[in-house]
């Protein structure tokens, strides 16, 4: 990206002089080039040879042209000279006294009436000075004359100064006010830049509109190669592309590299840069608002970017860009006529740009929002977004004024819109999302846009707004408690992240923290969040007493609710003390003097009726006090001497509450429809039944169309289905309930329903969560819920581990509890388990079992008679029935005698063919041990015999390696030998001939030994075959053994043969060394072929330890 760029390279240190202007002057080597970019004078020729009128451009250029003009018309200057003059003029900045010299210039006879090819660039000279004065001063109608001449220039010559016309019209296109602030494609202007870059692809300033066209589509990469490129080609051209540089850097969030970019362009063109300057202004007040680590620093870096825009504003003071800058810095003091002033005369100035003219309605708005005239700045902010359709600052006022109206939902679109341009800018994202949470159809598109908020501030390492997470935790607490808890959570992190103590955190913040730990359990958290809430309530509050007192009292009574939910006696009897110190403070407390009730009522057995009648006397109106007699009524009613029926007398409180204060009461909804449960159960009457479950079933719905999520109610539906034997609708309705309820009924009564489905495991496991999370693990009933599971399950699966679980947890729910429910309940399980293991077959049972059957069933027997006997205890079954099941026990218990003694002989059986059947597997097993250890033997016996026949292999092939070694000794000896005279090698050569014929058959006799030996080529082809090594092995032991045989017959004529060998060798060689014609090679060649076969021989020899056959 950044290769092109050279500069950056001499930046630093003493380099930075290498990017003055001076540097650049002094590469270019041609004069006269450099000349154009030095010289500030013009030299006009003049008719008379040799002389010529010098004019100083920076001092002695007329104010009026007209003289100039004058002069250039009577001295018949060309073309070239009127557009120097032009030129120098509009460097000034005087772009009319400008465009009148090349209009006088076309009206001169001369050059009318010269070449079309002058005229055409007079034209377009003319186009360009428009053009210029059109960005200047924003002027549509100069934007028309350009394009005029940049057609009658084209029309005049249209083969000359065709590349000028072609770039003056494309940036006639990009700069015109149909284009400005928009976001079109350019393909029209894209066109054009690629047809001058086709003609030369070194033309800067076609580059440089090719890069701008890459800016406005965004594509910053692409554009900051193009200008890098430019640079490369050019340092000294203006427009200058490190400004271009430094845009691409700065979108590119790299915007330490933008402000180096900008400074290089100070430092090469110091003189009448006064865009690098207010875009370094710029970058310093991004870098003071964004990056200031504390007070100090902001303010030093306030300071410098001030300096910076006083100094741009000193250069030119009647740029909008500064006054813009300065209207902001004005508003920021509070200074609101200056701000106006500044911001009434850029609006009122016609020649500037519409992007300008709404940065100075959107100041003017917020200096009417700030005096309180919200029509007027509405209608400003509407302003400035008419004329910058692009200005989110304008259109975030707007939806802000919006909102002090009260319009939410046009508020909302408004910000919406500013959504779409940029969905990253933090504070529209979090006024979105405070919006929608005004709005109850909205909450979900609330937690969206707060949540999005939230994660955009940390992944910026912004500060969250407190507010925010607080509504999101707001907005969670229907729905999911976590989350609730989750955000309130970080919005205390986020306190003590801005530098707060804990002492500094709001009160009201620890203290919503501690309500939603209680409500998650958290009860240890919740109690220290409530006391760190009331420790800093007194030292924030201490101006306002009264509220101090409120304060206080409410969070005593938070911190009483989480001593109790603790179940800690002591903790208890400490929330019972905080109950009676608010109620002597507060008589009139009731939600206090209820939770003081409830605790006397269940922790210290109190006998509380007269206060209780008391309170509903006093607030007889009161719901909260009447559901709480309801349930006293329920609970203790009969204990405690109130009433004699609690049924009836729960039933007509309720009733009394629902006729004469509230008929949408959904305690008393709930209340009634349990009643009427409770009696559907006990009548046996099926059609009272039905009509009873239909009465509560109305009751239930009734509570659900008042509140739609109450889950008490969905519980209560649920119930009745599973009464109703629809357990899949049931087990759906609890699963639900579930979900939202955090109450130890639930997973009871999820435990029922797929009990009664045959889900044995699972209803162990929700009643073994009931039993963990909400019990200490002693509750009684609970235990006898898993005996009941067991036993089921046990006689399902026909298993007597479940019995004997099953009878486990009803002992200890008898221990906990000992009443005749659960006594009887231990005599049930013996009996099931005692028929149970009668019906066993002999091999699943043992005498084991059946004496502790036998034995159980015997003290059950005497349980359900010591019940039926004693008149005080209240048995769940009639006398007649215990007795009976008593007779029924005797009877079973007889059988299981009877099936003792059979168990007995069938054991005793058993055992005697045990014991056959051990002496048999016994006798197999050392049968087996014997023939193993043989065949061990056996192996162990022929392996060593393969060793031996192996080493004495591998001597023999040591002795035959001797052997080859010897004679090729001798060959090599030889060899060496010297020559015989020639004579003789003649004569050795009709030997040869003769020795040739008698040796040829010994010697093809040897060959066909060699081929044939089956010892060697096995060796070879099994050499790398590891699963097939000792078979292979065997046969070439066996044919090893007729090589011996062989050997043995010919022992006789080894020496014979080895001695003819050798003379037949040297004959050859005698031979060979007559030969003259240089066949010294042959021999040469071939003694080491037959020397390679012997190496290879030799490493078959050493590789598989057997004779190759050679021999």
């Amino acid at each position: 990206m950044g290769s092109q760029l050279t500069e950056p390279a001499v930046i630093k240190g003493d380099f930075e002089a290498s990017l003055q202007a001076d540097f650049y002057l002094d590469q270019i080597k041609d004069d006269k080039l450099r000349e154009k970019f030095t010289s500030t004078t013009i030299a006009i020729p003049l008719r008379e040879e040799g002389e010529e009128v010098v004019i100083d451009t920076a001092n002695d250029l007329p104010e009026d042209s007209n003289e100039l003009c004058l002069l250039l018309s009577n001295e018949e200057c060309p073309a070239e000279y009127w557009m120097l003059v032009s030129q120098a003029y509009a460097n000034l900045g005087k772009i009319t006294e400008a465009t009148a010299v090349i209009e006088e210039a076309l009206k001169t006879p001369h050059l009318a009436n010269s070449s079309l090819n002058d005229v055409s660039e007079l034209k377009c000279f003319a186009a360009w000075l428009h053009i210029l004065k059109a960005d200047l001063f924003d002027d549509s109608k100069v934007f028309e004359l350009a394009n005029t001449e940049i057609k009658d220039s084209m029309k005049t010559n249209k083969s000359a100064n065709n590349d000028c016309n072609i770039l003056a019209e494309a940036v006639l296109s990009l700069t015109s006010k149909q284009n400005k602030g928009k976001r079109t494609k350019f393909e029209k202007e894209s066109r054009n830049f690629d047809i001058l870059l086709q003609n030369n692809p070194r033309n800067c300033l076609a580059l440089l509109g090719k890069g701008k066209l890459y800016l406005y589509r965004q594509n910053y990469l692409a554009a900051l190669k193009v200008f890098q490129k430019v640079l490369q080609l050019n340092p000294l051209l203006r427009p200058d592309p490190r400004i271009g540089i430094g845009l691409c850097y700065w979108f590119l969030d790299r915007k330490d590299l933008a402000n180096q970019a900008w400074q290089n362009s100070i430092q090469v063109n110091p003189e009448k840069n006064l865009e690098a300057k207010i875009l370094i202004s710029i970058a310093k007040f991004d870098d003071c608002f964004l990056n200031s680590t504390s007070d100090e620093n902001f303010k030093a870096k306030y300071v410098e970017a001030m300096s910076f825009a006083k100094a741009s504003y000193k250069e030119d003071p009647n740029n909008q860009v500064i006054h813009i800058i300065l209207a902001s810095y004005y508003y920021s003091r509070g200074d609101v006529e200056t701000v106006k002033a500044i911001c009434d005369k850029i609006i009122n100035n016609t020649n500037v740009t519409n992007f300008i003219k709404s940065e100075a309605l959107f100041w003017m708005a917020r200096c009417k929002l700030l005096t309180g005239d919200v029509l007027q700045a509405q209608k400003m902010f509407s302003d400035s977004i008419k004329l910058n359709d692009n200005n989110s600052l304008a259109r975030v006022g707007y939806s802000q004024c919006l909102v002090l109206r009260g319009e939410l939902n046009d508020a909302i679109r408004a910000l919406e819109k500013v959504q779409e341009l940029n969905s990253r800018i933090l504070e529209v994202t979090y006024a979105l999302g405070m919006l929608y949470s005004k709005i109850e159809k909205f909450k979900k598109k609330a937690i969206t846009y707060l949540e999005k908020y939230v994660k955009l501030a940390d992944d910026q390492n912004e500060a969250v707004s407190i507010s925010a997470l607080i509504t999101l935790s707001s907005l969670y607490q229907e729905s999911d408690l976590s989350k609730s808890l989750e955000y309130i959570m970080k919005a205390k992190d986020e306190e003590l992240m801005s530098g707060k103590t804990e002492e500094e955190v709001s009160a009201i913040l620890f203290n919503n923290l501690g309500v939603f730990s209680l409500l998650e359990n958290h009860v240890g958290d919740a109690e220290e969040y409530f006391r760190k809430a009331l420790k800093n309530v007194e030292s924030q509050n201490s101006k306002e007493p009264l509220i101090t007192d409120a304060l206080k009292i409410t969070l005593n009574y938070n911190v009483a609710r989480a001593e109790e939910s603790t179940n800690d006696p002591v903790k208890i009897k400490d929330a019972m003390d905080i109950y009676n110190k608010i109620i002597e403070r507060c008589p009139h407390y009731v939600s206090a003097k209820i939770r003081w009730l409830t605790i006397a009522c269940l922790s210290e057995d109190r006998n509380v009726n007269e206060e209780v009648q008391r309170l509903l006397e006093a607030e007889s109106d009161d719901l909260e006090v009447r559901s709480f007699y309801g349930w006293y009524i329920k609970k203790f009613g009969s204990k405690h001497g109130l009433v004699t029926d609690k049924k009836d007398s729960e039933s007509e409180h309720h009733r009394e509450t629902l006729t004469k204060y509230t008929s949408h009461d959904c305690y008393a909804l709930i209340s009634m429809a349990n009643i009427y449960c409770t009696l559907a159960r006990e009548v046996k009457d099926q059609q009272k039944k039905d009509a009873y479950y239909v009465r509560a079933a109305q009751l239930y719905q009734k509570v659900l169309n008042l509140d739609p999520k109450n889950a008490y109610a969905a519980q209560g539906i649920a119930i009745i289905f599973a009464e109703k034997k629809q357990n899949g609708l049931a087990l759906e309705i609890f699963r639900k309930v579930r979900d939202s309820l955090n109450d130890i009924t639930v997973y009871l009564n999820l435990g029922h329903c797929l009990l009664d489905l045959k889900q044995f495991t699972k209803a162990i496991e929700n009643y073994e969560l009931a039993l963990t999370r909400f019990t200490d693990g002693n509750d009684a009933r609970l235990l006898n819920y898993f005996a009941r599971a067991w036993l089921l399950r046990g006689l399902s699966e026909k298993n007597i581990d479940c019995f004997k679980k099953a009878f486990e947890y009803a002992d200890r729910s008898f221990k906990l509890n000992p009443i005749p429910a659960y006594k009887f309940n231990l005599t049930y399980i013996e009996f099931q388990l005692a028929d149970f293991i009668k019906k066993l077959p002999p091999n699943k049972r043992t005498m084991e079992d059946l004496e502790k059957s036998i034995k159980g069933l015997e003290n059950a027997i005497v349980v359900l008679n010591d019940m039926a006997a004693d008149s005080k205890v209240h048995p769940p079954y009639p006398t007649e029935d215990l007795k009976l099941r008593a007779s029924m026990g005797n009877t079973l218990l007889k059988q299981l005698e009877k099936s003792l003694e059979e168990q007995k002989s069938h054991e005793q059986g058993f055992e005697s063919r045990l014991r056959e059947a051990k002496k048999i597997k016994q006798e197999e097993d050392r049968l087996k041990e014997e023939a193993r250890l043989k065949q061990e033997e056996e192996r162990k016996q022929a392996e060593a015999k393969l060793i031996a026949e192996r080493k004495a292999l591998e001597q023999q092939q040591q002795e035959w390696n001797l052997l080859r070694l010897e004679e090729e000794k001798d060959m090599k000896d030889q060899l060496e030998k010297s020559p015989e005279p020639k004579e003789k090698k003649k004569r050795g050569r009709k030997k040869k001939d003769v020795n040739d014929e008698s040796d040829a058959p010994a010697a093809k006799k040897k060959k066909v030994h060699q081929k044939d030996s089956k010892l060697s080529r096995e060796f070879i082809d099994d050499s790398d075959e590891d699963a097939e090594y000792s078979e292979a092995l065997n046969d070439d032991y066996d044919d090893g053994g007729d090589i011996e045989e062989a050997e043995a017959q010919n022992s006789d004529s080894d020496d014979d043969e080895t001695e003819k060998l050798k003379r037949t060798k040297s004959k050859i060689i005698d031979d060979e060394d007559e030969d003259e014609d240089g066949h010294d090679g042959s021999i040469e060649n071939g003694t080491p072929h037959r020397s390679e076969n012997v190496k290879e021989a030799n490493h078959a020899d050493v590789g598989d330890g057997d004779d190759d056959g050679l021999f």
